[in-house]
């Protein structure tokens, strides 16, 4: 069993890069480097997110808040049934358990 860091998980769903990144590169290497849908954010640092993008098979779909990109990724991983990524899989799997209750107790 592999034990990935802090950096890994974090890196795994949600992406942060500076403003003025190159989109057109960046995706193009995306691509082939993730298979897996996740957050990229622009900004000058993680604590001042200008833009938040869902990035799916090399295609950046962009999103008004953080919170909606997480969602929005998050919901691309349940209906087209692709497995979590083994970095956040624990991470993932809580959020989905943590949904389904709050569904459930509302009833």
């Amino acid at each position: 069993m592999v034990r990935h860091t802090i950096e890994e998980c974090n890196l795994a769903f949600i992406h942060h890069k500076p403003l003025g990144t190159n989109m057109v590169e960046y995706l193009h290497e995306a691509k082939a480097t993730r298979p897996f849908p996740y957050v990229l954010t622009l900004g000058n640092d993680t604590q001042h997110v200008s833009q938040a993008f869902v990035i799916i098979a090399g295609q950046a779909l962009e999103h008004d808040t953080l919170l909606q990109a997480v969602n929005a990724c998050f919901k691309a991983f349940f209906n087209l049934d692709i497995e979590y990524p083994r970095q956040c899989e624990c991470d993932t799997y809580q959020v989905e358990w943590m949904d389904c209750a709050t569904k459930i107790n509302r009833f």
